[in-house]
Formats: C-alpha cells, structure tokens, sequence
C-alpha cells in the first residue's frame, strides 16, 4: 500500500510541475507578446459587388464604392509611426482584399504609402461585404 501511495503522490506532484511550467511558459509569451507590440491601427472596409461602377469617396472607413466581378482596384493610406517599427498589415474577413506591402521596417517619423488591392474574380457574388484591416506595429 505505502509504494502505491508513493507512487500516487509522485504522479501527482509531476502533474503540478508540468502544469505550472506550461503556465509559466504561456503568461511569458503573452508578455512579451504585448510588449513587443507598440502600435495598433484599425480601419474597416467596405464595398459592393454589383453590375455597375459605383464611386464611395467619403472620409473614414475604406470604401471601395461598388465593383464589377473580374476588375481590380485600390485605396491608398499612409502608414506613420513615432518609432522604429515593423510593421504588420492583417486582413479580416476579405479575401479579396490584399495589401500590396505587408512585413516592412519603418523608422520613427517615415510615412510609407501602401494600396490595399482589391481584386474581384470573375464567379464572385453580388452583395454588400464589410472586414477589418489591422495594421500592427512591433519592435524591431
């Protein structure tokens, strides 16, 4: 009885051990996460796909206005920051939208202009369709 209750205590004690560590490893690599982070810009975007050529020029969100299936087009936004940075662009919910600059250094106070490409594949659907762009920047 006593080496089972042994052998019991030393499984046990291993389990702790292995899930604090895996704690500890995790709460590391969220820190350093948000520590490397020292930038974050948010736009959202939007644009139809219709049987006609539609203009949106409104300040704010990017709008592509309406587009015709089989036709490419662009919006510009110009990309600051206050620090040397690396600067990540992510695209949500769009797979037709692309950044035709993504993974690039900057350094503090350089403006880098960047067009978010829209390309429309001949079969798509017509609708409404919305997603976020991030753009995040992190210590080189």
């Amino acid at each position: 009885m006593n080496s089972l209750g042994k052998k019991g205590s030393l499984g046990k004690y291993i389990f702790y051990f292995v899930l604090i560590s895996l704690t500890a490893i995790a709460v590391t690599i969220y820190a350093y996460t948000f520590y490397n982070v020292v930038g974050y810009v948010e736009y959202q975007v939007n644009y139809s796909i219709g049987d006609s050529i539609g203009f949106n020029l409104d300040e704010g969100p990017i709008n592509f206005g309406t587009v015709i299936p089989g036709t490419r087009t662009a919006r510009n936004i110009e990309i600051k920051s206050d620090k040397d940075a690396i600067v990540n662009i992510y695209i949500e919910d769009l797979d037709d939208v692309s950044p035709d600059e993504n993974n690039f250094f900057i350094e503090a106070g350089e403006t880098r202009s960047v067009d978010i490409v829209l390309f429309i594949p001949g079969e798509s659907e017509y609708g409404d369709y919305s997603g976020k762009i991030r753009i995040i920047f992190r210590r080189p």
